[in-house]
This record gives C-alpha cells, sequence and structure tokens, in this order.
C-alpha cells in the first residue's frame, strides 16, 4: 500500500525538481538570452539590410548589361547598313563578325559563315591566298591591300581588292579587320 503513494510522491518531487529547475535556470539565462535575441535580430537585420543592397546593385549591373547589349546591337545595326563588305577574323582565322554586305557578296547567310574560316568556304586555292595574306598581317601588324580573286557560292568569279589590318584589344588579342 506504501509503494504507490511513495512512487507518486517521488513523481511529484521530479516534477517540483525540473519545475524549480526551469525557474531558476530561466531567471539565470534570461537576461543572456534576451541579448543573444537582441544580437540575432540585429544580424538579421544586417543580413536584410546587405541582401537589399546586393539586389539593388544586381539590378542596376542588369540594366548596365542591358544597355551594352544595346548600344553593341545599335552598333551591329550600323555595320549591316554599310554597303562596303566589312568582315572580322579572329587569330584562328574565323570570321567572328561580318556585315550584310559581305554576306551578299559571298551568297550564304551571315549565320552560315560566322566562326568559319576561308577553307570551309571558298575554293582551295582562294582560300589559301586569303590565310596567307591574313597571317601577313598577324605576324607584322602593317595594314595589306591586296587583289584577290573570289569565286562565290552561287559559282560567280570576282576580282577584289581587300585591305586587312590589325587591331589590337586593351586584353591583348589580336584581330583583323578587312574591308573589300
Amino acid at each position: 500500500v506504501l509503494l504507490p503513494e511513495i512512487t507518486l510522491k517521488y513523481k511529484s518531487f521530479i516534477g517540483i525538481f525540473f519545475t524549480i529547475t526551469f525557474i531558476v535556470l530561466g531567471k539565470l539565462f534570461s537576461s543572456p538570452y534576451k541579448i543573444l535575441k537582441e544580437n540575432t535580430q540585429r544580424q538579421f537585420r544586417k543580413m536584410d539590410d546587405t541582401i537589399e543592397a546586393l539586389t539593388i546593385q544586381c539590378s542596376s549591373l542588369q540594366n548596365q548589361i542591358q544597355e551594352k547589349e544595346n548600344d553593341c546591337s545599335f552598333f551591329k545595326s550600323i555595320l549591316d547598313t554599310v554597303a562596303i563588305p566589312l568582315f572580322v577574323k579572329d587569330r584562328k582565322h574565323r570570321w567572328i563578325f561580318l556585315n550584310q554586305a559581305i554576306s551578299d557578296l559571298i551568297g550564304c547567310p551571315k549565320e552560315d559563315l560566322l566562326e568559319k574560316s576561308d577553307p570551309d568556304i571558298f575554293p582551295q586555292k582562294e582560300a589559301n591566298v586569303f590565310l596567307k595574306k591574313d597571317e601577313e598581317v598577324f605576324q607584322t601588324g602593317e595594314m595589306n591591300i591586296n587583289r584577290e580573286e573570289l569565286t562565290d557560292k552561287r559559282g560567280n568569279f570576282h576580282i577584289l581588292q581587300t585591305k586587312k589590318t590589325l587591331f589590337e584589344h586593351v586584353d591583348g588579342q589580336k584581330i583583323l579587320v578587312g574591308i573589300i
């Protein structure tokens, strides 16, 4: 008969002990907890401010990039309206830009010519002359004016005068710019 009574007292003692322990610990740690809570909230507010500032900067950068892309598109449109065939080649002799006039001369859409080199487009004999003159410009840095023969994609034969010069970008990349 005494056993349930002892168990009940024991259980209630443990409950009271934990309750007292939580009250004491709560009072002991309530001040540091409040400080920790306030510091954490302050840090989160700073993080929110930082995220907001970064979002504003990213938005500004996106606008600047869009403006540059618009400028580039505008410039390309202007070059496409120039009636003189114009092309730009990288150091591997691939066409990285050409205007509509050269596309019309060759008889092939610009998209089919970009990233290609002369041997991909022209008969080997003609392509060899173009590559040789291009390489001279890359090696010497001097302008080259040359009379060249070109067979377009329609099979028409043209005798042309090309003028090629070297452009060196601020990053050191060399490109060839030519007009026909």
